[in-house]
């Protein structure tokens, strides 16, 4: 008890001399980002223009929310949209908040205590016995009853009227399934709903591969495998990965690529150590001090390669030739010293609706509906295409059967986490597979 009360004191001490020098920019701060404008957008069209209300809009007789028959309900949703967008602005535009983060998390850490609350109670920090961080579940969401495999098993059967296979590629989670060194307040909900979806594909005739049985085949050290303060897989465990998937497309259908074996040897790529730590996704909720940080390291090709990319942004376009050096590598984010830059965006620099690479040295193509788990996999991917296509169906604009249907594609492949089959977005990542 006298070792937390004293921590307090000092804690305390801390806050109050480091907040009142911030409190001293909060005016003009404030002054900026009070109330800028209320947005208000239709859920269909969220990337409809601004909608400002005006001070001669409110309280008169032609208010417009006055006069249309919009049900309640849709006023309440408005009105928590706007509250979210708020909210949102303060907590980004924060002066120092990443200090008073660093400052919560060491004083987490003093009091030793294994799990850090979140105003999201989604997305509290629990740090098991190996230092990795984890977004903890309080309950199973995986419901076999309605579980993603029927919307796979659906969007197959599509697939198959067009004579266009499908690879179900599975991203392992973290959490070792083989591993009891949990914290007491975790359950591993993930790699049982893991092994429920592809038992599902694979009785329906969906080829599958599940990258967690190739880790164990390989006898490759879990936790070596992943970032402990991101929830992303390492740079080198995506190139493994996408090894793993070419000798899989060549097994199951026949692809016949890469059969020198030379864009699969990691010789061939140069392996640069970042000069700065990486404080990932998780880490930059609870700061350095708890979660410390991360080495970071990426690939690029030693040999030739000469690409066309073009990116599809929300309200843009981007085309890029040359090397992948020059189009999917973005120097930008390893070259900060910022250490909550996300240096895991250092391929394609962030998640799209759709990438279009065009590699002359490549044959046939691919079509990868991906998260972000699969951007650097991707990047590794393109050297064995003419054309590959990314679609991250949580920003991805149109019908994809309708996309897939105008375009012909020697194989699809959808590479997925297990935190996706949870259901952390399901109407995202797996309903979209039905329009």
């Amino acid at each position: 008890m006298i070792r937390y009360k004293i921590i307090t004191i000092f804690f305390l001490l801390f806050v109050f001399t480091f907040g009142s020098r911030i409190m001293l920019h909060m005016g003009d701060w404030l002054g900026r980002v009070t109330v800028r404008r209320l947005v208000l957008f239709s859920e269909k069209d969220v990337q409809a223009e601004p909608v400002e209300i005006s001070k001669n809009e409110i309280n008169t007789e032609n208010n417009p929310l006055q006069n249309t028959a919009t049900p309640p309900a849709e006023h309440l949703n408005i009105a928590k949209r706007a509250i979210h967008r708020i909210e949102t602005e303060f907590s980004d535009e924060f002066p120092k908040k990443m200090r008073f983060v660093e400052i919560y998390g060491a004083f987490q850490r003093l009091l030793d205590k294994k799990t850090v609350e979140d105003v999201d109670k989604g997305r509290a920090i629990t740090k098991e016995s190996h230092h990795f961080l984890h977004f903890p579940y309080s309950s199973n969401r995986y419901d076999k009853k309605n579980s993603p495999a029927k919307l796979v098993i659906g969007f197959n059967h599509f697939l198959n009227q067009l004579n266009m296979p499908l690879l179900y590629v599975q991203v392992p989670h973290r959490i070792n399934p083989q591993s009891n060194d949990l914290p007491y307040e975790m359950v591993d909900y993930e790699n049982p709903a893991t092994d429920d979806l592809r038992q599902q594909l694979e009785s329906n005739g969906i080829a599958t591969l599940d990258l967690r049985e190739e880790i164990f085949k390989d006898n490759l050290d879990w936790d070596t495998l992943f970032f402990r303060t991101d929830h992303h897989w390492r740079i080198e465990t995506a190139f493994w990965a996408h090894c793993k998937v070419i000798e899989k497309l060549n097994s199951q259908f026949h692809c016949g690529l890469d059969s020198d074996n030379y864009y699969r040897d990691i010789q061939n790529y140069e392996r640069i150590e970042s000069k700065n730590p990486f404080l990932g996704s998780q880490g930059k909720r609870v700061g350095r001090y708890y979660a410390g940080v991360d080495d970071f390291s990426y690939l690029l090709p030693k040999f030739e390669t000469n690409l066309r990319v073009k990116i599809t942004k929300r309200n843009a376009e981007e085309e890029l030739n040359g090397s992948f050096q020059d189009t999917i590598f973005k120097k930008k984010f390893i070259e900060s010293t910022d250490v909550a830059e996300n240096q895991y965006a250092v391929y394609f620099g962030g998640n799209y609706p759709k990438i279009e690479i065009i590699n002359s040295q490549g044959k046939g193509s691919i079509l990868i509906i991906q998260n972000s788990h699969g951007r650097p996999f991707s990047a590794f991917m393109t050297q064995y295409f003419q054309i590959t296509v990314i679609v991250d169906l949580r920003h991805f604009q149109g019908s994809l059967r309708d996309f897939i249907s105008k375009n012909s594609f020697d194989v699809v492949l959808i590479i997925y986490d297990s935190v996706t089959i949870m259901g952390t977005d399901p109407k995202m990542m797996f309903d979209r597979l039905q329009e």
